[in-house]
């Protein structure tokens, strides 16, 4: 991580509208920002299932070890995703005191209007 900082853990879900490539959002953020997160980041991210599927068939973040794949939205994936970013005592990832981690997911609320949230937490020491 630069300057210091902790690492990140970032957790991604798409909507199939933002996971369509070449075009769709999802492709659109992760491919200027792959050789940051690879090089300088060096973040973890959990994807969710059908997201994961379309990054690896799109060949984003190709081999990059921190990239963990979760089971789908109808499988409970969402709550494994939250659960691996915001826990530290997340079976998906090591404990590594103070951390701080991002949050985003995208949805489509009708054809013509779409939108991404993110939102970040900071990582509690484990006791």
């Amino acid at each position: 991580m630069p300057l210091g900082l902790p690492p990140l853990r970032i957790g991604l879900a798409a909507s199939a509208l933002h996971r369509a490539a070449p075009n769709g959002a999802l492709f659109r953020l992760l491919g200027p920002l792959e050789q940051s997160i690879r090089e300088e980041l060096r973040a973890e991210l959990f994807v969710l299932g059908t997201t994961y599927d379309a990054l690896v068939a799109d060949g984003v973040l190709a081999d990059y070890p921190r990239l963990t794949r979760l089971p789908a939205r109808r499988d409970g994936g969402l709550i494994h995703l939250v659960a691996a970013v915001v826990s530290c005592s997340s079976r998906h990832s090591r404990t590594r005191g103070n951390g701080s981690s991002l949050l985003g997911s995208s949805a489509a609320s009708s054809p013509t209007r779409s939108s991404i949230r993110i939102s970040t937490s900071p990582r509690r020491r484990s006791r």
